[in-house]
């Protein structure tokens, strides 16, 4: 069962404190896909799973950069061994499961974006899987204390929108080029960037 009793509690609790979503119909329902979003607070990921479940009732795998996160479908990176969370990544998509993924990395709170990592775009070329952008926002608090006390304000309004997917033609990893994953995630980076509200300079 996914996530077990957390789908009782704490998703339910998050997905109240979303005041709108946007774009749900952009979710595929069909097949595996991966969401790359942006990324201002400690809860984001929380917060988009919290979504995605009530929406689609499928877990959500989340990127993540730590093992803190495994009961919500974290994927954590190994830092001696990056490849590994890709083809973890792959071998999800292959069986129709979500992928999660901030492309900036680290949480910011800033309105600029940072500069989109190609992780998301390896996941898109090698897996033949859409990209859907997401925007969050309304969240701010790379601590963990602020983030949660942001989202029980009654001040906040948190939004999240989904844009239409993304597709790129599937292609080996060993046809591959650097230059091009740095363009197709360009691509992904601006989507976000018009659906968050923020800029993306690079």
């Amino acid at each position: 069962m996914p996530y077990g009793p957390l789908r009782y509690t704490i998703i339910p609790l998050l997905r109240k404190g979303v005041a709108r979503i946007e774009g749900a119909e952009n979710l595929p329902k069909q097949s595996g896909f991966i969401v790359a979003a942006n990324h201002s607070s400690w809860l984001d990921s929380a917060i988009l799973i919290s979504v995605i479940f009530s929406l689609l009732k499928k877990q959500v795998f989340f990127v993540a950069a730590t093992k803190k996160y495994k009961s919500l479908g974290a994927l954590p990176v190994d830092k001696k061994n990056p490849a590994k969370v890709v083809n973890s990544g792959l071998k999800l998509l292959a069986s129709n499961q979500i992928i999660g993924i901030f492309p900036e990395g680290r949480a910011n709170g800033i309105r600029t974006l940072n500069r989109g990592k190609t992780g998301v775009t390896r996941l898109a070329l090698w897996s033949g899987y859409p990209v859907v952008p997401a925007g969050i926002i309304g969240t701010s608090g790379v601590n963990p204390l602020r983030a949660i006390w942001k989202f029980f304000s009654p001040k906040r309004n948190i939004q999240i929108i989904f844009g239409q997917p993304i597709t790129f033609p599937r292609q080996d990893k060993t046809v591959t080029t650097y230059k091009e994953l740095c363009n197709r995630t360009t691509v992904v980076m601006e989507k976000i960037a018009g659906l968050c509200g923020k800029l993306y300079k690079h």
